[in-house]
């Protein structure tokens, strides 16, 4: 099983915890960060909602909701993107898969968020 890193945090607003899930194997990491998982809490368990590429620590929760799903805030940099938090909006299906493609976070946007701390 690859190493991994992750925070349990409602982000659906339905009483269970979700779960946020940054894969710190060298197998599933380059450059520019690694691969997160967005896993959804259920009564019977857990199911994966959406897989980003090159994401990194710190992640952040924001109280923004997008059809229904808290926004996230995932750090980028390294292998050509500039360092900082991008925006990552779930579009009603899933979040983006690569966040170097999203916005970078306003100040606004890094107020409205609580750091999500990962556990190993």
């Amino acid at each position: 099983m690859p190493s991994f890193k992750y925070t349990l945090v409602d982000l659906n607003d339905d009483g269970i915890r979700d779960a946020i899930v940054l894969i710190t194997d060298p197998d599933y990491c380059g450059s520019g960060g690694c691969s997160m998982l967005i896993v959804r809490g259920t009564s019977k368990g857990f199911r994966l909602v959406s897989s980003s590429t090159i994401s990194r620590s710190p992640i952040f929760v924001s109280t923004e909701r997008r059809y229904g799903w808290r926004t996230l805030l995932v750090t980028v940099g390294g292998g050509g993107a500039r360092y900082g938090q991008v925006v990552m909006r779930f579009n009603g299906t899933r979040y983006p898969l690569n966040p170097s493609l999203q916005p970078y976070a306003k100040p606004g946007d890094l107020s409205a968020a609580t750091e999500a701390p990962l556990h190993d």
